[in-house]
């Protein structure tokens, strides 16, 4: 047998050995039934993909403090130039038409917001006719130091907080009482509602340990606009959350706790 019918051989003798490794490779996998998608690769997916601006999970790892919610003392209307119109007018003679209230200034309740250790002083809030609305505040954190005889406070060795502060202009309380029928109690009236007119939320800030910060906004609303007429108070909201790297063993205390 010469040596090129030797090479042949060899190579149909490797050509048969590797058809039946193929053919035994597909026996197998025949046999294994439901098992064969294993020997694909493909992505796992571990979690669902959260919908909208839901949360993957109820735990949130920033911190939050409860909120404080107060009400304003009557607004301080603040008149138009037309009220010194309206002088010239009556010293000349002339008809005098009311004055017409253009500005409006809220104030809270109280002088001070103090949550723990952040405090929130020094509120005014200012609308226009037109829509424009300008709010400034001091924001403090650690405000006090520990004299004699006082309780440690459990946050002072925080060295900043994220302060969220926001103002809500609400329509005058409605005087009218419901049925027994429109309460949810048959016992007890329901209590006055209040007509939400619109909502100003500046961007959160962070204060610093003993470091106050004077701040101030000012935009134009058209929500404002629409609601100046008939706002006869503001509702103010204040609260803090937690520094994630400057209080990562500190307990965050629940709303329930208060």
């Amino acid at each position: 047998m010469s040596h090129n019918e030797l090479e042949r051989l060899a190579n149909r003798r490797q050509w048969l050995r590797q058809l039946s490794i193929a053919a035994l490779g597909y026996g197998s996998v025949s046999l294994t039934g439901a098992d064969w998608p294993r020997l694909i690769p493909r992505r796992h997916v571990t979690s669902p993909t959260p919908i909208g601006c839901l949360p993957k999970n109820d735990y949130q790892h920033q911190g939050r403090s409860p909120s404080l919610v107060i009400n304003s003392l009557t607004f301080q209307a603040i008149e138009s130039d037309a009220y010194e119109a309206m002088i010239r007018d009556a010293a000349n003679g002339d008809a005098v038409e009311p004055a017409e209230t253009t500005r409006k200034r809220f104030r809270p309740n109280r002088s001070e917001l103090t949550i723990d250790h952040c405090r929130i002083s020094d509120v005014v809030l200012e609308i226009t006719s037109g829509g424009d609305w300008s709010m400034s505040l001091l924001a403090e954190q650690n405000f006090a130091e520990l004299d004699v005889g006082d309780e440690l406070n459990p946050f002072a060795h925080l060295r900043r907080n994220r302060f969220h502060f926001e103002a809500r202009l609400l329509a005058s309380e409605t005087a009218a009482q419901a049925d027994a029928i429109e309460s949810d109690q048959v016992d007890r009236a329901a209590n006055p509602g209040r007509l939400f007119a619109a909502r100003l939320a500046p961007k959160p800030f962070w204060v610093q340990r003993n470091e106050p910060r004077r701040l101030r906004w000012h935009d134009n609303d058209f929500q404002v606009l629409k609601a100046f007429p008939f706002t006869e108070a503001v509702e103010f909201e204040f609260f803090y959350q937690l520094d994630p790297l400057t209080s990562a063993s500190q307990n965050v205390r629940r709303l329930e706790d208060t």
